[in-house]
């Protein structure tokens, strides 16, 4: 009985931990081994990242990675209010999929003499919907040092009138 409380607690614990961490709202690069990052409609390198709720619209995260060796990275997407803080609003309720993905879409360069490697994202996928209109945040991370990588905001737009 007392090792069940004790595991009740470590966890409750470590909720809380969990539940503190800070996310970076703003378009903020953290790793210095990544460039070249952008975040558009495919083809469309000068468009800002707004999709349509209902709509077959999708938008393409590129960005470069300078380490050497390759490195695997996962992303969350948060819905966020209208000043950029994250929602209570639970998680279900505006995803559809899985809450944490890998970007598994990678290239090599070739003939270049920087060697690097290009990670490619697209949102929404088969493995994540968004179903609510709003503010969202897309998070990056290593994998291995689980650190930041990056983070990008876009928008879900509902189209209630039509002009």
């Amino acid at each position: 009985m007392m090792r069940i409380l004790l595991y009740l607690i470590a966890f409750t614990i470590s909720g809380f931990c969990v539940a503190q961490t800070e996310i970076q709202t703003a378009d903020r690069k953290y790793d210095p081994n990544i460039g070249a990052i952008t975040f558009h409609y495919p083809g469309q390198y000068f468009s800002y990242p707004i999709l349509s709720l209902n709509s077959d619209d999708v938008l393409d995260l590129n960005f470069d990675d300078f380490s050497e060796g390759l490195r695997y990275f996962s992303y969350k997407v948060f819905l966020c209010d209208q000043d950029w803080t994250p929602s209570d609003i639970p998680v279900l309720e505006y995803l559809d999929g899985y809450e944490t993905n890998e970007i598994v879409e990678n290239n090599f360069s070739f003939n270049t003499r920087a060697q690097y490697t290009t990670h490619t994202l697209r949102i929404p996928n088969d493995n994540l919907r968004l179903k609510k209109s709003g503010n969202y945040i897309l998070y990056v991370w290593d994998d291995d040092s689980q650190e930041p990588v990056l983070t990008r905001r876009f928008f879900m737009v509902e189209n209630r009138v039509l002009v």
